[in-house]
């Protein structure tokens, strides 16, 4: 059985390499819906969209409730 994992209100995406803010999320979403909206604000294939904190590559098997880099990578 798959479980749901959520992004948090509260979170920030911003760009890895610029700081600029992506999205400031508002309410509880799916983590697969938060990569679709990063995809259609950043312009970027969902494939090319990489996501860090402070301790590396997120692990998208658990909730995300802190601040996220952004890494758009090209192909």
């Amino acid at each position: 059985m798959r479980v749901q994992r959520y992004v948090q209100p509260g979170v920030t995406f911003a760009n890895a390499i610029s700081g600029t803010v992506i999205w400031e999320v508002d309410q509880r979403v799916t983590i697969g819906a938060a990569i679709h909206e990063l995809s259609i604000r950043t312009g970027v294939k969902i494939n090319q969209i990489k996501m860090l904190n402070d301790r590396g590559p997120l692990s998208l098997k658990e909730d995300i409730d802190e601040d996220v880099a952004v890494l758009l990578v090209s192909e």
